[in-house]
């Protein structure tokens, strides 16, 4: 949450405008598709935030989990479509589709969810010591696509010789660790360890979308 629940929808609200705008503008390639689903997740996780903390229906836990999860399987499809580097994008997106069908599945998926003024939590069925074993599958899917991104991006900025293009590069890393590296700490890793946290993603997803935004000028120039 963003220590209040208007400022978790503003955030979710600026987030799907920021979609819409990248889907308006110029052509509709699958790169621009890519990032305005991207940017859509990271919205309906701001959402589900929002109707946590405005209902307390563990409900809305459930999709919020089911919306970060995809994020770094979309992170990397936009990577590799940045890049033109070919690749089975339905694999990649299998691995989130799981864990939302078993989280869907599941009833008691949610173990506790709650809404403070300045905290919010939850405890998951996956990282429950009778499951760990796909808890730690979660963590390598998690953590492993975000850095073959960044590496990725990485390896193309320093062989990459056009100016723009290596401007581009270096804003999509940005933005790649400012959505994604937040969203495993935050999101993820600290409410494993069962500790609180001062729920502040909401301001690193609009960075995420000011980065956006200076990258489509970039691309324009």
């Amino acid at each position: 949450m963003c220590f209040t629940p208007i400022a978790s929808l503003t955030t979710a609200i600026f987030e799907f405008a920021i979609g819409i705008y990248v889907l308006s503008s110029g052509k509709k390639s699958l790169l621009n598709k890519t990032l305005a689903v991207f940017l859509f997740f990271l919205g309906s996780y701001q959402f589900t935030e929002f109707f946590l903390c405005l209902t307390g229906n563990p409900l809305w836990a459930k999709l919020g989990f089911i919306s970060y999860t995809f994020l770094p399987a979309l992170g990397l499809i936009f990577t590799l479509t940045f890049l033109k580097i070919k690749s089975k994008k339905l694999v990649i997106i299998s691995i989130p589709v799981i864990y939302s069908i078993l989280a869907l599945l599941e009833e008691n998926f949610i173990i506790q969810s709650s809404c403070g003024t300045y905290f919010v939590s939850a405890r998951y069925f996956l990282f429950n010591s009778g499951s760990l074993f796909l808890g730690k599958v979660y963590l390598i899917y998690y953590f492993g696509l975000i850095a073959l991104s960044v590496v990725l991006l990485l390896i193309n900025y320093f062989t990459e010789k056009n100016k723009t293009k290596k401007k581009i590069d270096m804003l999509i890393i940005l933005a790649t660790i400012i959505s994604l590296f937040p969203a495993l700490i935050l999101i993820v890793i600290l409410p494993y360890l069962e500790i609180q946290f001062s729920s502040i993603y909401c301001h690193f997803a609009v960075l995420f979308a000011i980065c956006v935004l200076i990258g489509m000028r970039v691309q324009k120039r």
